[in-house]
C-alpha cells in the first residue's frame, strides 16, 4: 500500500479507508502485531497531509517477509 499511495498521491486527493467503514477486520489495513498501530497512525497523518514519506519510514521484519513473498509472485 506504502508503494501505491506514493505513487499516486502525485496525483490528487487520496483518502485511505482505516476501519470507519464497517469493513471485515481481515479487509482493514494491517501488517504485523508489532507495527499495524504504528501503519495505521501513518495511514491516518496521510489522510491529512497527503504526505506518503512517514508510510516509508515504517520499518518492521514483517516487511521483509512480504517483500520476498511479493518477488515470487
Amino acid at each position: 500500500m506504502t508503494e501505491v499511495l506514493a505513487r499516486v498521491a502525485p496525483l490528487g486527493r487520496v483518502l485511505v479507508g482505516l476501519s470507519d467503514e464497517g469493513m471485515n477486520p481481515s479487509q482493514t489495513p494491517h501488517n504485523c502485531e508489532h507495527c499495524t498501530d504504528r501503519f495505521r497512525l501513518a495511514l491516518a497523518a496521510f489522510n491529512r497531509t497527503q504526505d506518503a514519506t512517514g508510510l516509508s519510514a515504517i520499518s518492521c521484519e514483517c516487511h521483509k517477509r512480504w517483500l520476498t513473498e511479493a518477488q515470487r509472485v
